[in-house]
């Protein structure tokens, strides 16, 4: 995601399901999910936004070949989980992002300001 430890570890993560032919498991979805909370809290301290955070995962993604619908020669079955895996990355990040904030920020973000 970026030239730091917890950035070069969510591509590292995102590559190693991308390069597997079996089945993810729970432990691939617990670390891909802890390094991303890491570098989440990274990058909002260097006050990058959501979106900007969320942007830059889907880049990490593509490149490594990650996203669902780029691997071909998975089951139905296992795409559907990696589909799921990606939405629940998705979530977690945003999650995760907001968990951070200061309620007087949350009021404002969610009154779009």
């Amino acid at each position: 995601m970026y030239p730091q430890p917890a950035g070069v570890a969510v591509r590292a993560s995102l590559a190693s399901i991308a390069d597997k032919s079996s089945r993810i498991n729970d432990a691939d979805t617990a670390v891909l999910h802890a390094y991303i909370c890491i570098a989440v809290d990274e990058l909002r301290a260097l006050q990058w936004p959501v979106e900007r955070i969320i942007l830059r995962l889907k880049q990490v993604a593509a490149e490594v070949g990650f996203l669902p619908s780029r691997n071909e020669a998975l089951s139905v079955d296992e795409l559907e989980r990696r589909q799921a895996l990606w939405a629940d990355t998705i979530t977690r990040c945003i999650e995760h992002y907001h968990e951070r904030e200061a309620p007087s920020e949350r009021d404002a973000a969610q009154r779009g300001i």
